[in-house]
């Protein structure tokens, strides 16, 4: 005796299932053509890992300043901070140029990007 629905496995109900679980990201409900399923679920992703580098960048860029003023000129503290420093900006660079080149590759492909 079944006491749970177990469906068939075929791909047209698994497409359905997960264009139906991932519909809150908006992926399957944009009319943006080439920008849907897959491809703009992997968009929204890059977004995502972009705009929480550079936040966490930023982050890292006030803190580590914060410290570096407030060091009171410790050699150690001073260079502890100043790499951190260093890096931080690097992050930032680095994240502002993944999004540019991803703007980039997606108008060369000829596809509209899709924002957070």
């Amino acid at each position: 005796m079944a006491w749970c629905y177990w469906p068939s496995l075929d791909s047209d109900y698994m497409f359905n299932f997960l264009n139906e679980s991932l519909s809150f990201l908006g992926t399957g409900n944009r009319n943006v053509p080439g920008v849907t399923g897959l491809a703009g679920l992997l968009i929204r992703i890059v977004n995502i890992i972009v705009v929480l580098a550079f936040a966490i960048s930023t982050l890292t860029l006030a803190f580590s300043f914060f410290g570096f003023v407030t060091s009171g000129g410790d050699p150690k503290a001073v260079e502890k901070y100043g790499k951190a420093l260093t890096w931080s900006v690097i992050g930032i660079v680095l994240s502002g140029a993944v999004f540019g080149l991803k703007n980039i590759l997606l108008g060369w492909l000829g596809i509209e990007n899709i924002f957070l």
